[in-house]
């Protein structure tokens, strides 16, 4: 009995240690979680364009609605030069006629392992009847609110190198199935830190029949040698499951 009892005090006591690892283990990135995903296959023009509809249904501008969306785009862009780089972390929620826009962008001279500056915007708006509330921070830390008669922010941006999420909805030919990327890929010109401009690839992949992730990769600087100039850029999209609290005023 005594055994019994110690044999199953050790496995409540293993399962505890696991459950606790688990939970200190580390989230995965943003580029990671976009890398490992798998595209589903899309089989017609229909089945492309309908994988980027905007998910706010035209809300923006006087509509003073979100119309019910639910949704998050994540994103990580990295980008050097010369001596330069820059991190942008951003995540846009949108849930319950509300929406939480945060994004931080760290800028590191010299390789830096400290950011030489860092710039945080942290903003929330609600849809109301006859107006839009605006909920932004203060340099003491508290936060104020304010009416707006139109949105500042576009609900399907993705990022500045991506643009939004109906973008290439149009582009049903111009997208080729990867193997190696497990997405559609295609060849695009963009620019990067301190103007450089580069090529890269463009994958996109679908998840149950919505564009889910956009990645920027294999960036070839088109006019310096320079192998510390680079880009990367990564988005993940989440339909569903979101939520958001206004911040106390």
């Amino acid at each position: 009995m005594k055994r019994a009892i110690a044999v199953f005090a050790a496995g409540v006591l293993s399962a505890a240690m696991i459950a606790s690892l688990a939970a200190c283990a580390p989230e995965k990135s943003v580029a990671e979680r976009a890398e490992e995903m798998v595209s589903e296959r899309v089989g017609s023009l229909a089945g492309w364009e309908a994988a980027f509809s905007d998910p706010t249904q035209g809300a923006g501008d006087h509509s003073y609605t979100f119309n019910n969306a639910n949704y998050c785009i994540e994103s990580e862009t990295r980008m050097t030069a010369s001596n330069a780089a820059a991190v942008i972390t951003r995540e846009l929620v949108v849930a319950e006629e509300k929406v939480h826009r945060y994004q931080s962008t760290e800028m590191y001279i010299n390789n830096m392992e400290e950011a030489a500056s860092s710039i945080v915007r942290d903003v929330y708006y609600a849809a109301d009847v006859s107006r839009y509330q605006y909920y932004s921070q203060g340099e003491d830390g508290s936060w104020m609110k304010s009416t707006l008669s139109r949105l500042d922010i576009s609900l399907i941006e993705t990022t500045a190198q991506t643009g939004g999420l109906t973008e290439y909805a149009d582009e049903y030919d111009q997208f080729t199935w990867s193997d190696e990327k497990q997405g559609y890929c295609k060849q695009i010109e963009l620019t990067g830190l301190l103007d450089v401009p580069f090529t890269a690839t463009l994958t996109l992949k679908l998840q149950g029949g919505r564009i889910a992730a956009m990645i920027i990769s294999d960036a070839v600087p088109t006019e310096s040698d320079n192998a510390s100039v680079s880009i990367s850029v990564s988005v993940m999209i989440t339909y569903g499951g979101q939520s958001v609290t206004l911040p106390s005023v």
